[in-house]
């Protein structure tokens, strides 16, 4: 039983290294250890602790039982998916701020003409009550 669960685990730390194409190095600066010490832990010499697997589990987004299935699924395409998830959710978060932006700005605009509609109509007035007395003043 405790060999299964064993074999299983670094089963999975493989699998899911792979399909999400990372180096035995590259994990394991992540764990902050050596790259021949991480592919001990992979390799079943050295059992890999609880913290660890944590990390793992932080750094890969899944729960950490995860690793415990004996037939987990590490999906390259479940995985681009979900990044291209991600990706198109900043993307929507961004364009919402932007079209934020852009209300705002309209919206001062549109004060801006209303003020500039306001001069003009002022002066308008101005200029017809100047004309108004200038054809009174003539003879």
């Amino acid at each position: 039983m405790i060999n299964q669960l064993k074999k299983t685990i670094c089963n999975n730390l493989f699998k899911i290294r792979t399909v999400r194409n990372y180096s035995q190095r590259y994990i394991g600066q992540v764990l902050s250890i050596s790259q021949p010490a991480y592919k001990k832990m992979e390799d079943g010499t050295t059992i890999i602790n609880a913290s660890q697997l944590g990390v793992l589990a932080d750094f890969y987004d899944l729960p950490i039982e995860f690793f415990y299935r004996q037939y987990a699924v590490f999906s390259a395409d479940s995985y681009r998916t979900r990044t291209q998830y991600e990706q198109l959710h900043e993307q929507l978060n961004r364009s919402n701020l932007l079209l934020d932006v852009y209300h705002k700005r309209i919206t001062e605009l549109e004060a801006k003409v209303v003020r500039k509609d306001a001069k003009i109509e002022e002066l308008y007035k101005l200029i017809t009550r100047g004309y108004q007395r200038h054809n009174q003043s003539l003879p």
